[in-house]
Order: C-alpha cells, then sequence, then structure tokens
C-alpha cells in the first residue's frame, strides 16, 4: 500500500533550550508556515519537487492523571532516497554533480517565482534519486523536503532597503544568474563540495537563455559582496 510520512509538531519534545522563544507558539508557527507552504506549491504546478501533501491534523494526547494536550501534524508522502548530505560527491563525475545542482538552482528558482522563499534549503532537505557512481549517463532526481520556514512572500524585514514588496517584482521570475551568482542563495555555504568549478561560469552558461530577460529592475538582486 500507499507509504506515508508524519510529521509530528510536539512542544514537549522540542529543545527550546537552544531558542528564546515560546516553544508553543513557535512551533505553530513552523506549522503554519509549512502547511501553507504545500499547499502553495502544490496549486502553482510545483509537485514534482515535494512530497505529495496529504493534509494537516490535530490529535490530543493523553497524560494519565494530568490531562491532555492537542499536537499537530502533517501527512506526506514517504519519499525513497538519500539526503544529499549523506552522499560524498567525490563518488560521481563532475557531469553529475553539475546535473545535481542544476535541478537544484532550478527548482530553488521556480520556488521564488511563485513568491515562495525556502529559508532551509540546505544539503539535509534535499533528498536525491537515482545517482549513479561516474556514469555521466545518470539522470538523478531530487526532491525537496522541510518547509516550516518557508515564506510565502518576498519582503524580507532583515535586509534594509528591500522592506516593501513592490519593490521585489513578485510573481516574476529572478533568473538565478542574478539571484546565485557569488553564491547569493546558501550555496557557497552549504553547497561547496558539490560546486568544484568555476561556479558563476557553469551558472551563466547552463541559464544563458536567462540573458534576454534581464531587465534593470532585477538587476538590483545582484549580491554587493
Amino acid at each position: 500500500g500507499m507509504r506515508l510520512a508524519a510529521k509530528i509538531y510536539d512542544p514537549v519534545y522540542f529543545n527550546h533550550r537552544d531558542y528564546d522563544c515560546d516553544p508553543f507558539r513557535y512551533l505553530d508557527l513552523l506549522y503554519n508556515q509549512e502547511t501553507a507552504a504545500y499547499r502553495h506549491l502544490h496549486a502553482r504546478g510545483l509537485g514534482a519537487w515535494i512530497p505529495q501533501y496529504y493534509g494537516s491534523y490535530e490529535m490530543d494526547i493523553e497524560h494519565p492523571g494530568i490531562g491532555t494536550r492537542q499536537v499537530r501534524l502533517i501527512l506526506m508522502e514517504y519519499i525513497e532516497g538519500v539526503s544529499l548530505e549523506l552522499r560524498d560527491p567525490a563518488d560521481f563525475d563532475v557531469i553529475t554533480q553539475k546535473r545535481v545542482m542544476e535541478l537544484i538552482v532550478k527548482a530553488e528558482s521556480q520556488f521564488y517565482a511563485v513568491d515562495l522563499r525556502y529559508e532551509d534549503l540546505c544539503m539535509r532537505n534535499v533528498i536525491v534519486h537515482g545517482l549513479v557512481g561516474f556514469d555521466p549517463n545518470c539522470q538523478p532526481r531530487i526532491t525537496f523536503i522541510d518547509f516550516s520556514n518557508a515564506i510565502i512572500s518576498r519582503t524580507d524585514s532583515r535586509k534594509k532597503g528591500w522592506t516593501k514588496a513592490c519593490f521585489l517584482l513578485p510573481g516574476v521570475y529572478i533568473s538565478p544568474i542574478l539571484r546565485w551568482y557569488r553564491g547569493y542563495i546558501p550555496k557557497k555555504h552549504d553547497f561547496t563540495q558539490w560546486c568544484v568549478w568555476n561556479w558563476n561560469h557553469w551558472l551563466c552558461e547552463t541559464f544563458a537563455d536567462d540573458f534576454e530577460h534581464i531587465t534593470p529592475e532585477m538587476v538590483k538582486w545582484v549580491p554587493d559582496d
């Protein structure tokens, strides 16, 4: 039969000592952000990049002699595969490494095109399928998981000068040539070992068709560092 995975948001098992926050309110925020992200992406035809979503639920957990507490969960498709974090890029040829990174960049750019910021983009949240060591003909596939920190908005209050959403071109595809150039998205922090080639040259070559669609307004996305 169908295999499902349940993600449970239980404050009792949340390591709140590492966070200066109310664990109940914080997990409620993560739960709402993740359910909203799955609905948002599936509704916009991007379900091929993420697990199938089967809804959000609440259940009561009883504590004998104390009472009950309400816990929230979401049900999603169980994804076969291995986290990219557990794969050694040295086991694969450069052609395969580039294919994996192209999929990651392409998917993240499509998420952003529908105004979803995937804040937890990192190797542990990329599930890879079909990787074959030193086979330049292999066609890997990837699935993204963990959208609890995803935000459906381009507005980022943490960045000065970018607080007005209308300036961020909502709903417009922004080429990764701009947004990933020099590693603006976490590439340089988390995907470095998968990028042993000249990153910017590869980026411009892989997404060369985007050049004619880049406007002066989009160029504002080129990072300053």
